[in-house]
């Protein structure tokens, strides 16, 4: 530890904290540097298989119209919620 003394004060404080500092600067971008590099050399083959029979749809033109789905929707289940904002205990 070193020792300094400044008009008869020790601040050893003053260069533990800037150790500590750099201590958690280091440390930081080591595990960011870890981090990236597992992402980076991981090889999984995560994929999602499309369910036989399903249509894919690659062409803007065979996609269908939002707004057609949404005035084909006839009779769905309305939701019902009971309000108590006025009940008293």
């Amino acid at each position: 530890m070193v020792r300094v003394v400044h008009q008869g004060k020790e601040i050893t404080w003053y260069l533990r904290e800037k150790q500590m500092r750099k201590i958690s600067i280091v440390a930081a971008i080591s595990l960011m540097l870890a981090g990236v590099g597992v992402w980076a050399t991981s090889n999984t083959q995560a994929r999602i298989d499309v369910p036989a029979g399903a249509q894919i749809l690659t062409h803007p033109a065979d996609v269908p119209n939002p707004f057609q789905i949404m005035m084909g929707a006839r009779d769905l289940p309305v939701a019902h919620y009971d309000d108590y904002s006025l009940v008293f205990n």
